[in-house]
């Protein structure tokens, strides 16, 4: 048996989205990965985004593992800080931080909540990756699971440059791509980037 069955067997309860409203303590969520290092602008935009889904409960994931953890320039933010800048920008609790952002590992990870996908927030960058992901895996899983394309703005906001600004002490860009953060929060990530 492979390891993507194995996985699937031992550790995911299948949920059909037609029974979710029946299940106790189940309810849908709407899902956006990434590594938040830090959260950005265009970050708080598309969580607000996420947040129109009125039946849905907004759900983050957040990249940590050992793969994506090592490049401590693009990662160098703990997840205490990381958690504290998101709930700070965004008003969002309810984070959860994953080794991997396989479908299948998002999926057990929110069906231990209670919790079943319908919607998954990415990047033009990132949909044809999960979209086969969903195709490939959508019987083992039994999603129901529709992608939500990002596409990048014009204001060509990134964490790439909201750490460059922290590094160069810049504190107007920082506070131009970001959003409910302060000097105070800024002195922060600054301490912890060195």
């Amino acid at each position: 048996m492979g390891k993507f069955r194995r996985f699937i067997i031992q550790e995911s309860t299948p949920v059909k989205l037609d029974d979710v409203n029946k299940t106790v303590g189940t309810i849908t969520a709407v899902a956006f990965v990434g590594r938040f290092q830090p959260p950005t602008a265009a970050h708080a935009k598309i969580i607000k985004q996420m947040q129109s889904y009125s039946a849905a409960k907004p759900l983050l994931f957040i990249v940590r593992g050992e793969k994506s953890g090592q490049d401590k320039t693009k990662n160098p933010f703990s997840e205490k800080t990381q958690k504290d800048m998101i709930e700070k920008s965004t008003g969002i609790k309810n984070v959860i931080f994953v080794p991997s952002a396989f479908i299948g590992e998002l999926v057990h990870q929110a069906r231990n909540r209670k919790q079943e996908i319908v919607r998954l927030f990415c990047g033009t960058d990132r949909v044809k990756g999960y979209q086969s992901q969903i195709d490939r895996y959508k019987d083992e899983l039994n999603l129901d699971m529709k992608i939500e394309e990002i596409k990048r703005s014009e204001e060509d906001i990134s964490a790439t440059k909201v750490r460059q600004a922290i590094i160069t002490n810049d504190f107007d860009t920082f506070k131009k791509m970001t959003t409910n953060l302060d000097k105070k929060d800024f002195e922060r990530l600054q301490k912890e980037i060195k």
